[in-house]
Formats: structure tokens, sequence, C-alpha cells
């Protein structure tokens, strides 16, 4: 989780989680486990976090999925 804001060469941890394991390169990370961490890091930072995987995590629970 980068909370770098406007850094270049960063990628989110859990960004890194979910690319693998769409890709068929299994990780042993719980991608969840990943999301809920950015969400309290976030939180607790009281900055954006620059991550797709949680930004689409959050748009797809608003929607009920």
């Amino acid at each position: 989780m980068s909370i770098l804001t406007g850094s270049t060469g960063n990628i989110a941890s859990e960004d890194l989680v979910y690319f693998f394991e769409e890709c068929g390169v299994p990780t042993g990370i719980d991608y969840s486990q990943t999301i809920r961490i950015a969400e309290q890091v976030e939180e607790l930072s009281f900055n954006t976090i620059e991550s797709h995987s949680l930004r689409f995590e959050k748009i797809r629970r608003s929607m009920g999925m």
C-alpha cells in the first residue's frame, strides 16, 4: 500500500496480489485481507491510497455486489 501520493514506480500491494492471482500465479496472500488493511491504513493516515483494487472494492460494495 503506497501512501506517497504522486510517486512514480510505486504499486499498491493489494494490486500486485490481485494481478498475480488473476494471472494464475498463487501468492498465498489473502486478497480480501489486503483490502481490509488498505482501508485501515487509509483511515488512519487520513490519505487516499492510490490503489485500483481498493477503489474497485469500494465501488463494488456501494453497488451491493
